[in-house]
């Protein structure tokens, strides 16, 4: 693929053709989101577009800004799909993993997206300040449904992720120095370290 994304404390995504040899051509879209980001990635089903060699790329860009809010994006038309609301992100979150999860605690912090290619699923990692995180399936209508806890895997903050081939387990790093690995369950639950 020839794109790249680029993000700035000053709100701005800037979509490139890295194909193209002057700036003004590699320039395909502006994205205002009106916070610093910290965390942007593209999702969704690849599909041709109309810039330089017709590469298969993304539609959406998901961005999580350093005010902790979250949303989505169609990157070639620069138009917002869904704002995932400013500080009631975390209120909601954490009504949702306590719900499912009890004891889970409180969702502090958002620390990534992953798209779930074979589900054409996004969903949402974050996290609590004693260690715990959450998995979250992310709805076209503003709202998330909790796929999973990540429970006493961490003692401190889990900053990293990713997700193992064909995406049976997740890999988690964290402030207190460890690697887990989790075994993704199909079904809602709490998830056990391996």
């Amino acid at each position: 693929e020839a794109l790249m994304a680029t993000a700035s404390e000053d709100g701005l995504v800037c979509v490139h053709d890295t194909s193209q040899s002057t700036e003004e051509n590699a320039l395909l879209s502006v994205l205002n989101v009106e916070a610093p980001l910290r965390n942007i990635g593209f999702f969704g089903p690849a599909t041709n577009t109309n810039c330089g060699n017709k590469h298969i790329v993304s539609p959406g860009i998901w961005c999580l800004t350093g005010n902790e809010t979250m949303s989505i994006w169609h990157w070639d038309a620069a138009q917002r799909m869904c704002s995932y609301g400013g500080t009631d992100i975390r209120t909601n979150l954490t009504t949702i993993s306590n719900n499912e999860s009890s004891g889970f605690g409180s969702i502090d912090y958002l620390v990534g997206c992953h798209w779930f290619e074979e589900q054409q699923q996004l969903a949402l990692v974050a996290g609590s300040s004693n260690g715990n995180a959450a998995i979250f399936d992310v709805c076209n209508d503003g709202s998330f449904s909790l796929h999973g806890a990540l429970c006493r895997g961490h003692m401190g903050c889990v900053r990293g992720f990713d997700f193992a081939e064909g995406a049976r387990s997740i890999i988690t790093g964290g402030e207190d120095a460890r690697l887990c690995e989790w075994k993704v369950e199909t079904t809602i639950g709490s998830m056990s370290p391996l």
